[in-house]
Order: C-alpha cells, then structure tokens, then sequence
C-alpha cells in the first residue's frame, strides 16, 4: 500500500517517473495531465481497495450467516439456542489458525473454573511431567475415599482445550457419580502425535492403579481448594509410576475409563492397549464414551449422510473437522509438527496418503481389526451431530463384537453436549441428561448405588 500511495502523490503533483540526462543524474520529467485523468486513477484505485474490502465483508458475511442458519427445535431453550447460534458463528467466522483457536477454548477455562460448585473439591497433581487436575464429592476427604476413580480424557479435536477448559464438565461428573476423577492435561496435536498423547494417559492411568490418589486431599497432607477458589498444585513422587512394568504395587481399585469426542478417542485407543497385552495394566471396569471422534477416515472422506445433514446444526463443521484431522495426521506421520512453519509440508499430504494414516488404530481405534475384550462401553451421541453416523458405526461394531455396549441417541442435540450442562433448564434437559446417563453408567460398572444429587449446588440450577 505504501508504493500505491507514493504513486498516486507523483500522480497528483503531476510528476512522471525519474529519467536519466545524458549531462547528469536523474531528474524529474514533468507530464501534462488533466484533472479528469487524475480522477480516473484515483477511482480506479478506489474500486480496487473496495473491490476488496467487498470480497472480504461478503465472506464475513457469507459465515456469520451459515452460523445463523440453524433452525430453532422447540426442544430447546432460548438461551441454549442462543448459545448454539453463538458457537457456531464463532466456528464459522474465527480465523482458522491454531493461536487463534487456542486462545478462545483457554480463554473459557476462566469461566468452567468460576462454575464449579461449592461441593466439589479440587487440587492438581504432576504425573511424570503431565499436569492433572482432580475433582472429588467434598463428602470424601479425598480422592481416593470415594468408591471409584475416573481417568477422564478431554477432548478439543485432540489440539484444543485442558483439564481446565473441561471442569464444569468433570466435576458435574464426579458429584453426580460420587467418584473421583482425574483429568490428565496430555500432550496436544499437532506439536505431538496422538500416540505421545497416548503415553502421557497410559502413565497417569498407572499412577491411579497403583494407589497414587492416596497421596492427595487430607490423606496426603495436601492442601485442597473448594469450589471456584481453584486447585492448589502438589508435588507427587512419581519414582514408581514411570515407564515400569512392575505389577507388584498395582492394587485391585475400580478404574474407570472415559472422555468425549477426541478425548474419547484417546480412551478407546488406550482401552484396546490394554485389552490386546501392549500396555500390562488392569482393564478399566467400564469405558464411558461421549460423542466419540473415534474414525478419521470418516473426517477426510465425509461421505455419511450425518455430514450433509447436520451441517446446519452442529458446530464440528466440515472445514474445521478437515483441518484439524490434516494436522493431526501430519503430527502422526511425523511425530509432530507445527502448524504454522510446517504448513507447506503439512499441505503437500496428498488425500490418500493421510487416508492412509487415518486408518491406523491408534488414530482411528473405532475402526482397530479387534474389538472384543473391552469391558462395558458406553456411547452418548446427539442426533444433531455431523459424526452421529460414525458413532452409530462403532456401536455396531462393538456389538458384533461381542462388547456389552449401550448406547443413547439425544434428540436434538449437538456435539459433546455434556459441556454446555450449564445451559440445561426445565424445558431444555438435554445438555444436563448426558451428563446423568454418563454417571449412572459409571455407578452401574462398579456397583455403586446410584444417587441423585443434593439440590442447590449446581450453577445450571437444576440439581
């Protein structure tokens, strides 16, 4: 823009690039021009700039609509349609760059971390380098007083989002449930492969089998938070946790395990480890899945019908779900990368080649050649979602598998919904119903009587 405006000053003064004199240096040679052909250039440059700026309102435009364009379904509430119309704006119209992306999900920790009510207890823990969050009933002096433990895995499209993005969620689990649960800030894609993922999950799923929450809460001498104070982070000796095969100091604990949509993924993968001898760990006695991303084959072909369908509905979009799946495939391929150096290398992935990634069983264990041998699964999916139709196929593939599955289609709701249980109200009992079928499922593998919660503890009102 700045030689633009240099030419079109030489234009207006009337001046004419420089020429050479065969007697000296350059000088300047005046021309004759009219005002009219003065004025031409000057619009010519005008429509250009607004051409321009045209093309891109248009675009905004054009997304801002298509995040507009869901219908309301009288099984909602205005403010969780609003809400909807909100994410899917947002979806559509944030630049899709990873920093970007990043800072608005961290940004809603701040927000889940002021909604946990006052009968949760919290309080981080570092396992071998992975920062964990606990969340526990305030009933029990710590986690491991309550009869189970959950290793919930978050999700975020396996690039996005924490333990603390997801507390509203975790500790709405734990108080509904009356269990601990654990959830694991592991390492994120696209600067690590999943698989990197896998190993941070696989080590602090040791430390909970061999005891580790014995040293948290009152038990362990730490100090612990209340409510939205936030966790207060301890130190853990993780000496024995680390890397060892030795099964002499894993005790007979009910081990729970779970996430939604990457985050259950993540699970299913480290499930199905365990299950065919790769990982010598006890089998978690239930493995709750919500909304699982578990099929990236199905993110890169998109041909089932769901995609076209809910396009409109949910906020996992066509675009965003190709991105994302490109740059996970590409961190897999090469052990990591970034998004922002390695673009050109993450683009010259042809579509077979990341196919062919996306059909390994570690990125896509929904479609792993064994399924049988998994302890009781459960699969949460809304009938709004653009992976529904991936989800119905696992559970299929579970059942002829053999696997006792259940499985709960959610009329008209959206992905992972469980996350917006906030927004749940009288009329509107989906976000919230996820969240109860999640925790009588959890009970009902370890035996656990099923409680419903204290009414007046919960932000959303409801319980």
């Amino acid at each position: 823009s700045g030689n633009r405006d240099n030419a079109q000053a030489e234009r207006l003064r009337g001046w004419g690039p420089s020429h050479a004199s065969e007697n000296g240096p350059a000088e300047k040679v005046v021309q004759t021009r009219t005002y009219g052909e003065i004025l031409n250039d000057l619009a010519k440059d005008l429509g250009d700039s607004a051409g321009q700026f045209g093309e891109w309102a248009s675009k905004r435009a054009d997304d801002t609509a298509k995040g507009l364009s869901t219908t309301y379904r009288p099984t909602w509430s205005l403010s969780f349609y609003l809400l909807l119309l909100d994410v899917r704006t947002c979806a559509n119209c944030t630049p899709h760059d990873l920093e970007t992306l990043r800072l608005l999900t961290d940004a809603a920790s701040l927000a889940a971390r002021a909604m946990v009510p006052s009968d949760v207890r919290s309080q981080r823990v570092d396992v071998n380098g992975v920062s964990c969050l606990w969340m526990w009933p305030s009933r029990f002096a710590g986690p491991a007083d309550a009869p189970a433990q959950l290793l919930y895995v978050h999700g975020g499209a396996f690039c996005l989002g924490s333990a603390d993005t997801h507390s509203q969620l975790t500790c709405q689990i734990a108080r509904r449930a009356n269990i601990a649960v654990l959830s694991p800030d592991y390492r994120r894609c696209p600067e690590a492969a999943i698989t990197h993922a896998h190993e941070d999950v696989i080590n602090v799923y040791r430390y909970m089998a061999e005891g580790g929450a014995s040293t948290v809460g009152s038990q362990g001498g730490g100090s612990t938070a209340e409510g939205a104070g936030g966790p207060v982070p301890v130190a853990v000796d993780n000496n024995n946790y680390s890397n060892s095969n030795d099964q002499t100091n894993v005790q007979p604990l009910k081990l729970l395990l779970g996430g939604e949509s990457a985050g259950a993924n993540i699970a299913l993968a480290v499930a199905l480890k365990i299950r065919h001898g790769r990982v010598p760990l006890p089998q978690a006695q239930g493995l709750a899945l919500m909304s699982p991303w578990a099929n990236l084959v199905d993110a890169i072909e998109r041909k089932l019908p769901s995609w076209e369908e809910n396009e409109d509905n949910d906020f996992v979009l066509a675009g965003l779900a190709q991105l994302f799946a490109t740059w996970v495939l590409a961190a897999q391929k090469y052990g990591g990368v970034s998004a922002k150096d390695d673009a050109k290398r993450i683009a010259a992935l042809g579509k077979e080649e990341l196919l062919e990634i996306a059909r390994s069983e570690d990125v896509s264990p929904a479609l792993a050649r064994d399924l049988s041998g998994l302890p009781p699964v459960l699969v949460t999916t809304g009938s709004c979602e653009t992976l529904r139709d991936s989800q119905l196929a696992l559970v299929e593939r579970l059942e002829k598998a053999s696997v006792q599955v259940q499985s709960e289609l959610l009329k008209d709701m959206p992905h992972a919904v469980g996350l917006a249980n906030f927004a749940a109200s009288a009329k509107c009992t989906g976000p919230m119903d996820v969240v109860d079928r999640y925790a009588r499922f959890l009970d009902e593998c370890c035996g656990i009587p099923y409680q419903e919660p204290v009414k007046g503890g919960c932000c959303c009102g409801l319980q």
